[in-house]
Protein backbone atom coordinates (compact mmCIF):
# COMPACT_ATOMS: atom_id res chain seq x y z
CA UNK A 1 0.00 0.00 0.00
CA UNK A 2 2.82 2.41 0.77
CA UNK A 3 6.11 3.21 2.41
CA UNK A 4 6.78 4.68 5.85
CA UNK A 5 10.17 5.99 6.86
CA UNK A 6 11.43 8.06 9.78
CA UNK A 7 13.22 11.35 10.16
CA UNK A 8 15.57 11.05 13.15
CA UNK A 9 15.12 13.98 15.48
CA UNK A 10 11.76 14.86 13.94
CA UNK A 11 13.26 17.29 11.43
CA UNK A 12 11.48 18.22 8.20
CA UNK A 13 8.34 16.24 8.91
CA UNK A 14 6.47 17.59 5.92
CA UNK A 15 6.23 17.03 2.16
CA UNK A 16 5.84 20.69 1.16
CA UNK A 17 7.74 23.61 2.66
CA UNK A 18 5.35 25.20 5.20
CA UNK A 19 2.95 27.67 3.63
CA UNK A 20 3.92 26.71 0.07
CA UNK A 21 3.32 24.07 -2.57
CA UNK A 22 7.09 23.63 -3.00
CA UNK A 23 7.88 19.93 -2.64
CA UNK A 24 10.80 18.63 -0.60
CA UNK A 25 12.77 15.57 -1.71
CA UNK A 26 10.34 13.17 0.06
CA UNK A 27 7.44 14.42 -2.08
CA UNK A 28 9.56 14.22 -5.24
CA UNK A 29 10.61 10.64 -4.39
CA UNK A 30 6.99 9.68 -3.75
CA UNK A 31 6.07 10.97 -7.20
CA UNK A 32 8.48 8.46 -8.74
CA UNK A 33 7.01 5.47 -6.86
CA UNK A 34 3.94 3.41 -7.71
CA UNK A 35 2.67 3.24 -4.11
CA UNK A 36 -0.60 5.05 -3.34
CA UNK A 37 0.70 6.41 0.03
CA UNK A 38 4.01 7.57 1.52
CA UNK A 39 4.47 8.43 5.21
CA UNK A 40 7.04 9.89 7.59
CA UNK A 41 7.20 8.76 11.23
CA UNK A 42 8.01 11.85 13.28
CA UNK A 43 8.27 11.08 16.97
CA UNK A 44 4.69 10.42 18.08
CA UNK A 45 3.10 11.60 14.81
CA UNK A 46 2.78 10.31 11.28
CA UNK A 47 2.67 12.67 8.32
CA UNK A 48 1.55 11.19 5.01
CA UNK A 49 0.74 12.08 1.45
CA UNK A 50 -1.45 10.24 -1.05
CA UNK A 51 -1.91 10.54 -4.80
CA UNK A 52 -4.23 13.54 -4.38
CA UNK A 53 -1.08 15.40 -3.18
CA UNK A 54 -2.74 16.41 0.11
CA UNK A 55 -0.52 16.22 3.17
CA UNK A 56 -2.17 14.86 6.32
CA UNK A 57 -0.99 14.27 9.88
CA UNK A 58 -2.17 12.19 12.83
CA UNK A 59 -0.82 12.10 16.37
CA UNK A 60 -0.38 8.66 17.95
CA UNK A 61 -0.16 9.80 21.59
CA UNK A 62 -2.41 11.80 23.91
CA UNK A 63 -1.46 15.18 25.34
CA UNK A 64 -0.28 18.47 23.89
CA UNK A 65 1.72 18.38 20.69
CA UNK A 66 5.31 19.55 21.22
CA UNK A 67 6.41 22.63 19.31
CA UNK A 68 8.55 22.02 16.25
CA UNK A 69 12.24 22.80 16.62
CA UNK A 70 13.36 26.10 15.12
CA UNK A 71 14.78 25.17 11.72
CA UNK A 72 16.06 28.58 10.70
CA UNK A 73 16.33 29.68 7.09
CA UNK A 74 18.57 28.21 4.41
CA UNK A 75 20.79 25.17 4.38
CA UNK A 76 22.48 24.02 7.53
CA UNK A 77 26.26 24.04 7.58
CA UNK A 78 27.90 22.20 10.42
CA UNK A 79 30.99 23.58 12.09
CA UNK A 80 34.09 22.32 10.35
CA UNK A 81 32.26 21.34 7.17
CA UNK A 82 33.20 24.40 5.13
CA UNK A 83 35.97 23.86 2.58
CA UNK A 84 39.27 25.54 3.28
CA UNK A 85 39.67 29.07 1.93
CA UNK A 86 41.36 29.35 -1.45
CA UNK A 87 45.11 29.38 -1.30
CA UNK A 88 45.29 27.35 1.89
Amino acid sequence: MGVIHSHPGGERCFYYFPGTQVAISDAASFGLQSYPVDAIMCGDSIVWISRDQTQRQVRLAAGPMPAAADQGLGNRVLTGSLPAARGE
